[in-house]
């Protein structure tokens, strides 16, 4: 098992593998990956194996926002998932497709994921500031936006009224 350290302390972990990319840290946990971004990690950074007991998230904040936002990218994978695509980012570049299905789906994922972004984004600030105390990741993934996946075209018929 592998972990983050950052500032020699054990912050996130454990994880079956830790990869680093310009964005951050793509992590994989039982074989599905996830992006830590670099945004969320201050401090000096070092893979390390893990070490010690599993970690209880809702007690240190830079846990439970690493945890929140795998599991906000969870749920934007498997949504996708659940309409025959690899990933969010897989339906995202529908986005104008010529098929317009495709492009719809692409374009309302894509409206979903910023809303979803943008949502974690307000969240954060408000524990900052002091008018939200700590959400459980639970909390914050209760108040996701829905995503409202456009609905399946009605087909058109194969042959003209009455003929």
């Amino acid at each position: 098992m592998k972990a983050l350290k950052i500032n020699g302390v054990q912050a996130f972990g454990p994880y079956d593998s830790i990869e680093v990319t310009d964005e951050g840290f793509l992590v994989y946990q039982g074989g599905a990956p996830a992006m830590i971004p670099a945004s969320v990690v201050e401090g000096s950074v070092e893979l390390a194996d893990w070490g010690g007991p599993l970690p209880q998230p809702q007690s240190d904040p830079l846990r439970v926002q690493a945890a929140t936002v795998e599991a906000i990218q969870r749920l934007l994978d498997s949504t996708a998932q659940a309409h025959g695509y690899d990933h969010i980012v897989s339906v995202i570049s529908y986005a104008g497709s010529s098929i317009p299905k495709w492009s719809a789906e692409g374009t309302r994922a894509k409206a979903w994921r910023d809303e979803c972004w943008f949502k974690a984004y307000e969240i954060q600030e408000a524990v900052k500031a002091g008018t939200m105390p700590l959400p459980t990741v639970e909390e914050v993934l209760a108040q996701m936006p829905a995503a409202n996946w456009p609905p399946e075209p009605t087909p058109a018929p194969t042959a003209a009224p009455g003929a």
